[in-house]
């Protein structure tokens, strides 16, 4: 059962490079979790063979598209575009009270719809595994890309500035919110179970 409206999730530039699809954008959910998953080992540009301890699954994150509202800007008259080339994602937080993962110190940048970040520490909180969306008991939305995880790292420093946006997503068809700080920086992984 989906909660309430957690994240929103920018592409972005890393390091200059360009993002591959600068419309897909991801709004995150609450949701009442699911059984615990084993312990997995995700390898991406930040670690190439992390461990990590997971919890009951406790987002989901859809598809979204996006526009910044800019005062003294007219918006569109239609909602943004929904991504169709992006899969749902279930997301499972890292365990804290077992073992917690190193802090990765590294220094990215990134630059996304808003702005530019320079960021140098990384900690594993979520791995968000492309999912299939159900309505009904029958499957409403297929897995597109069923090997592309994301393994998503709380950044350090954090830069509050509040925006007001607009969503258009198969949750809320036509929403604004508003967005207040970058908290998390996510990695497209690979990831195998620890049996």
């Amino acid at each position: 059962m989906i909660r309430r409206r957690a994240y929103l999730c920018n592409p972005v530039d890393k390091d200059d490079k360009r993002r591959k699809h600068p419309d897909s954008h991801l709004v995150c959910y609450r949701i009442e979790g699911e059984k615990t998953p084993p312990q997995v080992r995700v390898a991406n540009q930040l670690h190439p063979n992390q461990l990590l301890w997971l919890r009951r699954s406790i987002l989901f994150c859809v598809p979204t598209g996006k526009e910044e509202l800019i005062e003294g800007k007219t918006p569109s008259p239609t909602p943004p575009r929904i991504p169709a080339d992006l899969d749902h994602f279930k997301c499972y937080p890292q365990r804290y009270d077992e073992i917690r993962p190193p802090s990765l110190r590294r220094e990215h940048n990134f630059t996304d719809q808003f702005s530019n970040y320079i960021l140098v520490r990384f900690e594993a909180r979520f791995l968000c595994n492309p999912a299939a969306k159900y309505k009904f008991g029958k499957i409403d939305t297929d897995m597109l890309h069923g090997f592309a995880h994301l393994v998503c790292y709380g950044t350090y420093p954090r830069t509050p500035k509040t925006r007001k946006v607009r969503i258009a997503n198969q949750l809320e068809p036509d929403a604004t919110l508003s967005v207040f700080q970058l908290e998390m920086a996510c990695f497209p992984s690979t990831k195998s179970v620890r049996r």
